[in-house]
């Protein structure tokens, strides 16, 4: 009886431990972002979220770059620390504490988020303090997982030239242009050099979100 207890603790460990590695939700994802302020919504904008795993395990950090409203700048909206739990396919995202925003005295608190069938649809708020009493932004967004096919990277190009740039696994190869650098989500340069016609490793990378810029193209992608 002890051995058989002993083996269903062992196989009911495993099951969970294959259950919580089936949560993976990192990727961007593409879609509408919509703003709310003072109870009056503005038209809805294309945006990208992106969804990192830093540590991989299972802790999130959400990112939206460059986030304005009202035509005044923000700067990026970055909350760490989110959890994932996974119940009949759909995954909810929560964060208990709120974090400070880009400009000082600025508060955002994560609200009800999830994603199913990879769609992703996102609530949170942003309070700023104006000194005389407190602005308050409701922002949405519901958005699509850039997928990826077979063994290929999913990419999502934002700028166009001539320049053509490929990425594969843990390979990329660029034409048209004599240099290239890629960027983290921080903006900050992770590995450049010079285009030689020859497939480019990434082997150095870790898995993450990047941004490859070569000529006047840039391009997105997923390392995993």
């Amino acid at each position: 009886m002890k051995k058989l207890l002993t083996s269903l603790f062992v196989a009911g460990a495993m099951i969970a431990t294959a259950n919580a590695q089936t949560v993976d939700v990192a990727g961007m994802y593409d879609g509408t972002l919509t703003v709310t302020v003072a109870g009056s919504a503005m038209p809805g904008t294309q945006d990208t979220i992106y969804l990192e795993d830093p540590e991989k395990d299972g802790s999130y950090t959400m990112s939206i770059k460059d986030f304005s409203f009202m035509g005044s700048p923000f700067g990026d909206i970055t909350v760490d620390g989110i959890q994932a739990t996974e119940a009949d396919g759909v995954v909810s995202l929560t964060k208990d504490s709120t974090v400070d925003g880009p400009i000082p005295g600025s508060v955002i608190t994560f609200g009800e988020t999830t994603i199913a069938d990879d769609q992703l649809k996102l609530q949170l708020s942003v309070a700023v303090d104006l000194g005389t009493g407190s602005l308050d932004v409701a922002v949405s967004f519901e958005g699509t997982k850039v997928t990826e096919d077979g063994d290929e990277t999913g990419i999502a190009s934002i700028a166009a030239d001539k320049t053509e740039i490929a990425v594969w696994g843990n390979e990329m190869m660029v034409r048209g242009a004599a240099e290239y650098t890629i960027y983290n989500t921080a903006g900050v340069p992770v590995q450049q050099g010079v285009v030689d016609g020859n497939v480019i490793s990434l082997d150095n990378l870790g898995g993450g979100i990047y941004l490859v810029k070569a000529g006047n193209r840039i391009e997105k992608f997923i390392k995993k």
